[in-house]
């Protein structure tokens, strides 16, 4: 494709910088630029349509150009249109909202802390782990357990959480007191001829000395299938049980982070 002078793309690559792009090959090829929006689709500047499966990276789960979205947002903008909750302030927005998330969320919450992303906000989960731990007189427990290949996002403390190399390589990433287990994967990490059960005890089992607490953990989990009790390789009981098996396999207190619980 040819970029002429000053179009949109010409002045996209002079002034902006992107995330997650080879900047020398943006340098020279330009992004897609993105025009307008209806539905499940969108539309570049040179009228082509697209399916958009990511919904604008999760964030417009209810379609482009809901009229009636556009419609609310212009009532508060033109009533107020930003303000913080930083130092003994609020808004009837914010407390409405925080309300009805804690009532629908899938799993136990009682407050609601809002950020602007997903990176932010394990950026803002790891600092109240962290705050938690000092003001408990603990201020040696700082560690957090992320997974190989888990993506937690793309700042400090939330991409040190991300297990992926190709986010730490250049950064100094990750920072020392984020470290990594194995990942769980069967079809990826399965060695030949091992069972998916047997494959989920020995990535539980990554250390010496854990079998019994292991076993022991399993057992008190009564999750039944059409042949009795589910082998460990197959439960499935959803955010809760992760929790609980979570919090049996920590012999000391622990805090667990959801990132995305769904």
């Amino acid at each position: 494709m040819t970029i002429m002078p000053n179009s949109v793309e010409a002045r996209d690559m002079a002034y902006q910088m992107h995330p997650m792009v080879n900047l020398r090959k943006y340098e020279k090829t330009g992004g897609l630029v993105i025009e307008s929006g209806d539905g499940i689709y969108v539309t570049d500047n040179t009228g082509k349509r697209y399916i958009e499966g990511l919904a604008g990276l999760w964030s417009v789960a209810l379609g482009f150009g809901e009229k009636r979205l556009a419609e609310v947002a212009k009532a508060q903008m033109e009533k107020l249109p930003y303000y913080h909750s930083f130092s003994y302030k609020t808004h009837g927005p914010s407390i409405d909202l925080a309300e009805m998330l804690v009532k629908i969320a899938p799993v136990l919450m009682s407050k609601v802390h809002f950020t602007s992303s997903g990176s932010e906000a394990n950026d803002l989960a790891c600092k109240m782990v962290w705050y938690r731990s000092n003001a408990l007189g603990k201020k040696e427990k700082k560690k957090i357990i992320g997974r190989i290949k888990g993506y937690h996002g793309v700042t400090i403390a939330a991409g040190s959480i991300t297990g992926l190399p190709r986010n730490h390589e250049s950064f100094d990433l990750p920072l020392d007191r984020m470290i990594h287990t194995s990942c769980p994967s069967y079809v990826h990490f399965g060695l030949e001829g091992e069972s998916e059960a047997d494959f989920t005890k020995r990535m539980l089992m990554s250390r010496s000395g854990e079998q019994a607490v292991v076993e022991d953990a399993i057992g008190k989990v009564h999750i039944k299938t059409d042949g009795g009790r589910a082998a460990i390789g197959s439960l499935s009981g959803g955010n809760q049980q992760k929790v609980v098996i979570g919090k049996m396999l920590a012999t000391n207190p622990r805090v667990i982070l959801l990132d995305e619980p769904s």
